[in-house]
């Protein structure tokens, strides 16, 4: 997992070269202090993208010009990413790469911030993104596929916006859109047991079942569904059923979540899918992850922040957690053990553990 990181030019950090436990780091401050942007950074060395915001214009600390982002990994990689308004570079092992899901590769990642449980509800990507993250991992022609899927999809809606004849696409986009379907309605039954398992560990929730949306009507081939929508595509201007239009759905007690769900239940839940997404990969690929969790004890109670922290602690990952206070945090029995970090005005001290 990530050793160390070097940071330049991100949000109100100093610019500063700290390393990592490869079990739990813990990282106290104040509110606005700078704990978030450190997260934020060591997703952007992950993902080439921040969780926070769509630009990296709104992270870049004024007045600079470039931000990076340099790491090393335990099994030796060297990992950059250096952006700024002109242009933006990537380099693993010193080699000029184009595509950041190359970083992911190399870094595996998830998140936990105070906005995931609302994402989850608001944003239907977010919510399909539980099975894509687990399928870009683990079926290695998944990502090929989705990125073709999007490139045919942008060139048909690009033919129905001025008005010509959007079938020379059609062929490619049902046999894409249904082998997409096909692989995550797959990950949905490798998930499910694992997420009963966790939900039935974690106070608070219930029955839950997760069921997949296909983005088209269940009687009907993608093929029929292109076919019976084309006049509304026409008239709207873009491609109505397809595997971009795929959703997951959860229902606890029989009701769907995103209606019936308190807050507690909707965090508690989305966490149970996380951990359920990161036991899945682990299982299957044989390597540990990171996990960033953003101001764990503001999100869950003492009670729930406990168990989670138990289960954490039972899976070979490598987790960052955000805190006011390091007193919030059990850390006693955590195996491998710990390092804890201080942050003051943009300023990170490490206290050895």
């Amino acid at each position: 997992m990530l050793s160390r990181i070097e940071i330049t030019g991100v949000r109100n950090l100093d610019d500063l070269s700290l390393d990592f436990n490869q079990h739990l780091n813990l990282v106290c401050g104040q509110n606005a202090s700078g704990k978030t942007s450190l997260l934020e950074a060591i997703g952007i060395l992950a993902n080439g993208k921040s969780f926070r915001t769509n630009s990296l214009d709104n992270v870049i600390t004024h007045d600079t010009e470039v931000l990076r982002v340099f790491g090393k990994t335990d099994d030796g990689n060297r990992l950059g990413y250096q952006w700024s308004k002109k242009a933006r570079e990537i380099r693993i092992n010193g080699e000029v790469v184009s595509r950041s899901s190359l970083l992911a590769q190399a870094l595996p990642l998830q998140t936990f911030t105070p906005d995931t449980h609302t994402e989850f509800t608001r944003d239907r990507k977010h919510r399909i993104a539980v099975l894509d993250w687990l399928l870009f991992h683990v079926e290695q022609s998944f990502h090929e596929d989705w990125t073709r899927y999007q490139r045919i999809l942008a060139q048909r809606n690009a033919a129905l916006k001025l008005q010509q004849n959007p079938s020379p696409w059609d062929a490619d986009l049902v046999r894409l859109g249904e082998k997409i379907v096909g692989a995550r309605e797959m990950a949905l039954e490798w998930i499910k047991p694992i997420l009963n398992e966790y939900c039935l560990a974690l106070p608070g929730t219930g029955v839950i079942e997760a069921r997949l949306k296909k983005g088209w009507a269940l009687d009907k081939t993608l093929a029929k569904a292109l076919s019976d929508d084309a006049d509304r595509d026409r008239r709207d201007g873009y491609t109505h059923s397809g595997a971009h239009r795929s959703d997951l759905e959860l229902h606890l007690d029989g009701r769907k979540v995103r209606e019936e769900a308190s807050q507690g239940q909707l965090k508690i839940l989305v966490m149970a899918l996380r951990l359920s997404q990161l036991k899945y990969f682990i299982d299957q690929t044989g390597k540990p992850c990171m996990f960033l969790l953003d101001d764990l004890p503001a999100e869950l109670d003492k009670t729930r922040r406990q168990k989670v922290l138990s289960l954490l602690a039972q899976l070979p990952l490598q987790v960052f957690i955000t805190s006011t206070e390091s007193g919030l945090i059990d850390l006693d029995e955590w195996p491998g053990g710990h390092q804890v970090f201080h942050v003051e005005q943009g300023k990170i001290s490490s206290i050895h553990h």
